[in-house]
């Protein structure tokens, strides 16, 4: 099984959300899901349309093409991002994390990366950050734990296909 570019996540879980203009997101679907945990294979469909305003998914459909490049040009080795928020200037900030456990606060436009840089240890913390994360689909690497408490919600493409997942703790 071939895995998704992370640019194919974001594209597909904007489709997903059912948001406008997500159309001119959508990049190709992986050929098939990955195969999940019950746990994770049952998990609800995420819902932007319920999402509050704390929620940083909600913002998704103006995010979505920075998220994108940030996963793409920024922090390829990212599996998840932490949050996503906008800026001055139409700049938009994405907190992502790789596979090693870096942390890493991309700043980019719509289709350029302005700048990358690596979040000290002790740094302060972004409020929000974590709520939700998204998780990617197509690597095992980088499935979601299951869940002790708190809530996971699949995010599904135009299609139905599984590309990754919301995890909400509630611990």
């Amino acid at each position: 099984m071939k895995p998704m570019r992370m640019t194919e996540v974001v594209a597909a879980f904007v489709a997903a959300m059912a948001l406008p203009g997500a159309a001119a997101l959508a990049g190709p679907a992986p050929a098939s899901a990955p195969a999940v945990p019950d746990e994770l294979a049952k998990a609800p469909v995420a819902r932007a349309a319920a999402k509050p305003p704390e929620d940083w998914a909600h913002l998704l459909d103006e995010l979505a093409p920075a998220i994108s490049v940030c996963l793409e040009d920024g922090v390829p080795s990212a599996q998840r991002v932490l949050k996503a928020w906008p800026m001055n200037r139409g700049k938009v900030g994405v907190r992502l994390v790789d596979a090693e456990g870096e942390t890493y606060d991309c700043i980019a436009e719509r289709s350029t990366v302005d700048s990358v840089r690596k979040v000290e240890e002790g740094a302060p913390e972004l409020p929000g950050a974590g709520r939700p994360v998204l998780w990617r689909a197509g690597d095992p690497s980088s499935l979601p734990p299951v869940p002790r408490c708190g809530r996971l919600e699949r995010v599904l493409d135009a299609q139905s296909r599984l590309v990754g997942w919301l995890q909400y703790d509630g611990c």
